[in-house]
């Protein structure tokens, strides 16, 4: 009976579980460089994955990453391998979270939307202020995934410059 229950509740929670959704759309302004001022990233099969901030090297966005998935067991893992799959197919070497917001079953979550460019002068790159990401969404979005709902997940994908 005890295998036949924890069977069950395992069968439960895979079904629980959806599949992630990734979709990429090409980014209009490629040829832009941009320096963070630092953050908190991860790496995961290579590709680096910016929760908080960003990168203090140059780099260009190629892309737009958005990505979802209904929550369950193994969906943080799902989400992330799917993510940086899409990154690595698409040339990335990073990607940076820009949005996350999480969808239970009546009302919604909504982390903010914290990129916001400021232009100089210097040679036409773009600074990004990572600074006012809101500590909260920085480190929830990951904590997010602890409730059952939808996750949804916007990156930006990059590539950097080595010149």
């Amino acid at each position: 009976m005890k295998k036949f229950l924890l069977s069950a509740a395992l069968a439960t929670s895979i079904l629980l579980t959806g599949c992630a959704s990734v979709d990429y759309m090409q980014y209009s302004n490629s040829d832009q460089v941009m320096i963070g001022q630092g953050g908190a990233f991860t790496t995961s099969d290579g590709i680096e994955i910016w929760k908080n901030g960003a990168p203090q090297k140059p780099f260009r966005i190629l892309g737009i990453i958005n990505s979802s998935i209904t929550e369950g067991v193994g969906a943080q893992t799902m989400l992330e391998s799917a993510v940086v799959s899409k990154a690595k197919k698409e040339g990335a070497d990073a990607v940076i979270v820009i949005d996350a917001q999480y969808q239970p079953g009546s009302g919604a979550y909504s982390g903010p939307s914290y990129w916001q460019p400021s232009t100089s002068s210097n040679a036409g790159t773009a600074f990004w202020d990572g600074a006012n990401s809101g500590s909260a969404m920085a480190s929830s979005w990951l904590s997010m995934a602890s409730a059952y709902g939808e996750i949804s997940i916007k990156f930006y994908a990059i590539k950097y410059v080595t010149e």
